[in-house]
């Protein structure tokens, strides 16, 4: 069975090995054919998109490439609060696309868990740790020879991100859960979120 993975950056790995990206796909295609497009923006979109698609039909089995394809459609919806990602199920065979939201607070703040928590069982989301680990808080300006170390340093903190299956969602569904996910976690989003660019 083959392993097909996306991370969130549309990046393509099939059994462990990067195959493909649409930066990567960008870069080439803008420097060897740009200059014949005349810099015309649409046009060289156009171009990329369809380069990318062969890339991807050459690569991967129709049934693969249909939902390689689909997964990266929902992506256009990943901005720094939410991503989707997918890979297939070692059981099924069947590609599963997930969006992901991060939060990350310190251990014993007991009141940010509660909220944490609660917000992610109101939304239906499942919550898995992603890491534990002490807080680091340190710099050494240039000019100095030692460490100056934050009040929070080697303070343990956790980051636990919220995932909902979004594989047989259509982009506006999507979009009605970011919507509703970003008002219930609104007040712990400022406090607690993590952006990923």
């Amino acid at each position: 069975m083959r392993n097909i993975a996306i991370n969130s950056l549309g990046e393509i790995f099939l059994n462990g090995s990067c195959v493909g990206s649409p930066i990567s796909t960008a870069a080439i295609y803008i420097r060897d054919k740009v200059s014949a497009l005349k810099k015309d923006k649409g046009a060289i979109n156009k171009a990329i998109h369809e380069a990318f698609d062969k890339q991807i039909d050459s690569t991967f089995t129709l049934s693969e490439a249909l939902s390689v394809k689909s997964v990266m459609d929902k992506q256009a919806v990943n901005d720094p609060r939410f991503r989707i990602y997918a890979s297939t199920s070692t059981v099924s065979g069947k590609m599963t696309a997930k969006m992901v939201t991060e939060f990350i607070a310190f251990l014993d703040d007991h009141f940010a868990w509660l909220k944490i928590y609660t917000i992610s069982q109101n939304l239906e989301a499942d919550i898995q740790v992603m890491r534990e680990g002490k807080h680091i808080d340190q710099s050494r300006p240039a000019d100095q020879e030692h460490w100056d170390y934050g009040p929070n340093h080697g303070h343990v903190e956790r980051q636990v991100e919220f995932s909902w299956d979004v594989t047989d969602l259509t982009i506006r569904q999507i979009n009605t859960l970011i919507a509703k996910a970003k008002e219930a976690t609104g007040e712990i989003w400022e406090a607690y979120g993590v952006g990923i660019l």
